[in-house]
Parts: C-alpha cells; structure tokens; sequence
C-alpha cells in the first residue's frame, strides 16, 4: 500500500513538472491548429502536445481523439497551464513596419471619411423630405381652411334663400353646434291673428296699468346723490382677455344674474350672490353683440337671447345642466347688433346691419315678420320695444326710426343724431 501511494505522489509530480515546463516555453510554442502561440493553452498528458483550448475542446468533441496520433482523447486527459505573464498575441504582417502602418491609418481614415459623407447625404435628405412634408401640410392645412369657409359659405347662402322663400332649413344646411335650426315663415301679410291679438291683449292691460300708476312725488335720486356713489365691487376675468372686452349685458334681478356677452365669442351667466360664472355658453362664431333675459320671475331659470356678428341669434334654454342652446336664427345676413324681448314676455325683435328687423317667437324660434328699410345704407344698430309693446324702435347712423309691429310700417323718424345710434329707451309714460 506504501508503495501504491509512493508511485500515484511520483505520477503527479512528474505530471506537475510537465506544467511548469510548458508553461515556461508557452511563449515559445506553437499552437498544432493556428501555428500561433496559444491564448488559454492546455496540454494533453498522453502526448505532451500544447493547444488552444477552444479548438482541442471543439475537435475532442467531433472526434474524440488526438489530433495528433489519432489515440482516444478525452476533457479529462487535458490540464490547463498557467502562464505568466499571459501570452500576448502577435501582430499581423501588416502591422510590422512604419509603411505598412501608415498604409492601414490612410485606409482607416478614407473609410471614416466615406462614411461621414453617406451619413451627410442621407442627413441633407431626410431634411428635403422633412421639409416637403411640412410644406405639403401647410399647404393641406390652407386648402381645409378654405373649404370650411366655402362651405360656411354656401350654408349661408342656402339659409338666405330659404328665408326668402319661406322653406324652412334641412338639416343638413344647418351649422354644427346647433342644437335646433331657425324657422322661417315670413307671411305676406303681417302676423298672424293670434300673435296680434296676444300683442293687443297685452298692449291693453299693461296701458291700463300705466295709466292707474301716480308719479311718486318723493324717493327720487338727486343728483348730489349720484355723484357720491362709489364701486362696492369689481369682476377682473369674466370674459377672456384676447380678444377683451365685454360687449352687452343684462340683469336678472330676480335671481340675481347677470348676463354677458364677449369679445371672445362667449356669453356667460354670473351669480351675484354666489360671486362665481355658473354657465359659459358657446355657440357664436364670431363677438357677441347683445344679449337679454326673457323676464320671467318663475321659475329657477330664465331663457337667455343673444345676438353675434355671426349673423345669427341663439335662444338659450333652462335645462339640467344649467342653460343649452334651443334655437338659432339666421334670418338675417348681416352682423345682429340687437335684440329686445316683447312685454308679452313670448316674443322678441332682432336688428341686424342687413338694414332689416325681425319678429321672433321665443318658444319656438320662428320669424314672423322680417321688415327691411331701403331708405337704411348702414343697417341698424339698435332696437328697442315700447312699454306697450305696439310700437318698436330701430337706431341707426345719426336716425331713430319708430315703427308700427303689427303693420310693420315706419310711424316716425327723428334725424336728430350726428352719429351711431347704439341703445335707446321709452319712458314709462310713453
């Protein structure tokens, strides 16, 4: 047993001898695949020779045999050999000499600069093409602008001439955003019976009324007084401020609202009492010129009328969600500079810069009556309803016209102005 352990101790020193020969002159032999020296060598213990370590793991794996002598070789029959320092790689022959080497770096920079000038091509044309894209959708941009304003265009056009024949609009010459569509039914003879007769009814009752009142002979305002009143408060963004300005209002005193309508296109409901905007409605297409509560005390809510240089007045109606659009006017074919609401409380009358006046029924935002003054060049810039509701008033350039609503004729003129007439009022005697 001695002897055994004496022979195996023997074996690996001579095995271990081996290693440290080779790895000595690893340096200095020649890989049997490559004729290289070896990186990772290994030594195989049956026939002493050196190899790269990936190429003999590789052919011992296909073969299974030294490469060699053709003996059966396995993993196991080859030892690493450690090497110090690590065998270093040697160079091409191109990479021997000065001239060679000058000869690689001109190759290596001709072909940087071939690749820089394919990259700068290729760069100058994703520019052109980025560039012609952009142009082919500005110019896609113009052309929709365009078409919208020629369809705008014929939509307003088909609505005049249905106007004008007393056919009411279809649906589908109607402008997107409108809940309802304007109708048209203006009568060769003036308004009909029962609306004449509900203007009569009125008429009589609130004159009446007028009538029985006394002047109050104290309680009046003076005029020291006025001049002593001050702002108690002030709204600094009620409206947008491009483009600003506010351009009509009018006062719910009942619910204490106030309604207004804007340079931006908006009209807005504002609570007093609550200090904030409950309700923005938008719908107008260009500036609000004038806007106005129907009056009505019931209720929680009040229809509200507004009137834009889009040519067209919107009823807005109480619903859930506040207020939404119940009909839209387009009778007229100018700006609308006015509207004013009927004592009655049903009707409403619009001015337009088309030198023309209409008649409007609330619930149902039908025209009556559309009346035109050819005498008029600049169109009306303001309307007004009397007390009673039988007579209407139309401003203009530096005239005040009066005019009889159920004939539909002009009962006075007052050319006393020397310029816009933009509001106007009765007194409550008349």
């Amino acid at each position: 047993m001695t002897s055994s352990v004496i022979e195996r101790s023997e074996h690996v020193q001579l095995q271990v001898g081996y290693s440290l020969r080779f790895a000595h002159y690893t340096t200095a032999v020649s890989n049997q695949f490559s004729g290289e020296p070896p990186e990772f060598p290994v030594v195989s213990v049956k026939s002493g020779q050196v190899y790269e370590k990936r190429l003999i793991i590789k052919y011992i794996n296909d073969n299974g045999k030294e490469p060699t002598t053709d003996e059966p070789l396995s993993l196991d029959d080859l030892v690493d050999l450690k090497t110090s320092p690590k065998t270093v790689k040697p160079r091409p022959p191109t990479l021997t000499s000065i001239p060679s080497l000058l000869s690689v770096f001109q190759n290596e920079w001709d072909s940087l600069m071939l690749e820089t000038f394919t990259l700068k091509q290729q760069y100058q044309q994703v520019r052109q093409e980025l560039s012609h894209a952009l142009y082919q959708h500005d110019a896609a941009c113009r052309v929709i602008a365009r078409l919208v304003k020629e369809r705008d265009s014929a939509r307003e056009a088909l609505v005049n001439v249905q106007a004008h024949l007393g056919v009411a609009p279809s649906a589908d010459a109607a402008v997107p955003e409108q809940d309802a569509t304007m109708e048209v039914d203006a009568e060769a003879g003036g308004l009909p019976a029962d609306v004449v007769e509900k203007m009569t009814q009125t008429s009589t009752e609130l004159s009446k009324g007028r009538k029985k009142r006394k002047p109050p002979t104290e309680g009046y305002t003076s005029s020291d007084s006025i001049k002593e009143f001050s702002q108690v408060s002030s709204i600094p963004s009620l409206h947008a401020s491009r483009p600003p300005g506010i351009s009509s209002l009018d006062l719910d005193h009942t619910r204490g609202l106030v309604l207004t309508g804007g340079n931006d296109k908006h009209v807005l409901i504002y609570n007093r009492d609550e200090d904030k905007t409950v309700a923005t409605l938008k719908g107008h297409t260009k500036k609000v010129n004038a806007v106005a509560w129907r009056g009505r005390t019931d209720g929680d809510h009040d229809v509200a009328l507004s009137a834009g240089a889009d040519k067209t007045v919107r009823i807005w109606a109480p619903s859930e969600k506040g207020h939404s659009l119940a009909h839209s006017i387009q009778c007229h074919t100018g700006e609308v500079t006015g509207v004013t609401v009927h004592p009655s409380l049903d009707y409403f009358a619009s001015a337009s810069h088309d030198s023309t006046w209409a008649f409007h029924d609330i619930e149902t935002g039908k025209t009556y009556v559309q009346k035109s003054d050819p005498e008029s060049q600049s169109g009306y810039t303001s309307v007004q309803f009397h007390p009673d509701g039988m007579i209407l008033g139309t401003g203009m350039e530096s005239v005040v016209r009066i005019w009889d609503v159920k004939g539909q004729q002009n009962i006075a003129t007052f050319p006393s102005h020397t310029g816009k007439v933009r509001a106007m009022a009765f007194s409550e005697n008349g």
